[in-house]
C-alpha cells in the first residue's frame, strides 16, 4: 500500500495527537505525518519539499495568521497539493476555502476517524484523477 505523506498544519497539540492517533488508525490508509505550527514555517517547509507531501491537513487559525491570510498563503499558493481545512467558524468559512482552491473542509467539533479517513482518501483520488485529465488535455 502507498504510504501518504501528510503535512498537518495545527498549533493545539491536543488536536495534532488526536489527528495523529485517528490516522495511524485508519484501516484504507498508510500515512506518516509531518506536523507544524506556524503558517509561515508551513509556507516554507512546502516551498522547500512540495514534492514530498501528498496532502496538507490545515487548521484556518494559527497563531502567526488569521483565517484569510491562511487561506491565501496555503490554499491559495498550494492547491495542486489536495488540501482540507479544519474550521470551528462554520460552513462559510469552509466553503470559502473551497471555492479558491481546498478539497474539504472538516469542523473540528464533527470530526471523527471514520470522516476523516473517508475525507483524506476522497481528497487523494480527485486529486489524482484531475492530475490524469489535466495530463490527458496537454497531450
Amino acid at each position: 500500500m502507498f504510504k501518504t505523506r501528510i503535512l498537518l498544519v495545527e498549533d493545539n497539540f491536543g488536536d495534532v495527537d488526536l489527528i495523529t492517533r485517528m490516522i495511524s488508525k485508519c484501516n484504507d490508509l498508510v500515512a506518516s505525518v509531518h506536523h507544524l505550527a506556524l503558517i509561515e514555517d508551513a509556507r516554507k517547509y512546502l516551498l522547500e519539499n512540495l514534492h514530498e507531501v501528498d496532502l496538507i491537513l490545515l487548521d484556518l487559525n494559527l497563531p502567526d495568521s488569521d483565517y484569510k491570510n491562511t487561506l491565501h498563503t496555503i490554499v491559495g499558493n498550494f492547491n495542486r497539493i489536495p488540501i482540507i481545512v479544519f474550521t470551528e467558524m462554520g460552513t462559510t468559512i469552509g466553503l470559502r476555502a473551497v471555492e479558491i482552491g481546498a478539497e474539504d473542509y472538516l469542523n473540528k467539533n464533527d470530526l471523527s476517524q471514520d470522516l476523516l479517513e473517508k475525507a483524506i482518501l476522497f481528497a487523494l483520488k480527485r486529486s489524482q484523477h484531475r492530475k490524469c485529465y489535466e495530463k490527458y488535455l496537454t497531450r
